[in-house]
């Protein structure tokens, strides 16, 4: 039976949408397969998938200031520190790497969230898509960063000040980078990333496009956007490979529900009825 791998991230809304596209490889005799924690076998299982564990990559992003000078300190310190993020990079690459030769899939899907994963996997033959799983984010005349809260315009006033959010949004993005690099004396993640891209005698730059709000996204690969094409901005052009699907899902979340947490969600609505200034956070 033909396989086909889903490498998502670890968050139910991403598993939600990755079960719409993996019903339609269901019904056409592939053998689904999604990795993710433990916490999230039961979900996959319910679903009629197979479920395997996956040791997810370390990254540190998002660090906060104090973190990154804890850091600074600690790889200054302790020089074991680096040799040991060095060595657990390829161990996750490696692990990753062994679950794809014992599966031997067909179709591979990863989501845009870990396109590095196309990466680690980039000895592995077989048909390799990128699954967005919310719309794609890249600068666009009038077309603001998707953390943006106003309604683009392909006009005037709104032409500027997209280009300047955007500005302004990769101008924090890099100062964050550099606070990174300073952190690990230059060996951040990317430093890892680009080792491993040496031994596909590429560069960083042939295989990602940094020009994108969230993460950076790879070049090569087909990227499925599933939403309906008419949900965008109609004066957008979508970027090389780039197509769009619209592919039903349902979000069941009754296995968040237990009886504890329904009993106190009733308990917090009656005292909210009782008491309209409490408010609930």
């Amino acid at each position: 039976m033909k396989t086909a791998l889903f490498i998502l991230l670890p968050y139910p809304s991403h598993y939600f949408v990755g079960f719409g596209k993996a019903r339609q490889l269901k019904a056409q005799g592939y053998e689904v397969v999604f990795t993710g924690l433990r916490a999230h076998q039961t979900l996959i299982e319910r679903e009629g998938f197979v479920y395997k564990p996956l040791r997810y990559a370390s990254a540190y992003k998002q660090l906060s200031f104090r973190a990154l000078i804890a850091l600074l300190i600690l790889t200054l310190l302790n020089k074991s520190f680096t040799i040991q993020r060095y060595r657990t990079f390829w161990e996750e690459v490696r692990e990753i790497q062994v679950l794809a030769e014992e599966l031997q899939p067909e179709m591979l899907l990863i989501d845009s969230h870990l396109g590095h994963y196309a990466l680690y996997l980039w000895q592995t033959q077989c048909t390799k898509i990128i699954l967005n799983t919310k719309l794609s984010s890249y600068p666009e005349i009038g077309i603001p960063p998707l953390t943006e809260g106003w309604l683009a315009n392909p006009n005037g006033w709104a032409i500027i000040r997209a280009r300047t959010e955007w500005q302004v949004h990769f101008l924090k993005r890099k100062w964050k980078q550099w606070l990174e690099k300073i952190a690990f004396l230059g060996k951040d993640d990317q430093w890892l990333l680009e080792r491993l891209v040496q031994k596909t005698v590429q560069k960083y730059s042939d295989w990602f496009d940094d020009n994108h709000c969230f993460y950076p996204a790879v070049k090569a690969l087909p990227k499925l956007i599933t939403y309906p094409r008419a949900l965008e901005y109609p004066w957008k052009k979508p970027k090389a490979g780039e197509y769009y699907e619209a592919i039903p899902f349902e979000r069941n979340e009754s296995h968040l529900f237990s009886e504890g947490y329904c009993q106190l969600m009733a308990q917090l609505r009656l005292s909210k009825l009782q008491n309209p200034a409490i408010k609930v956070v």
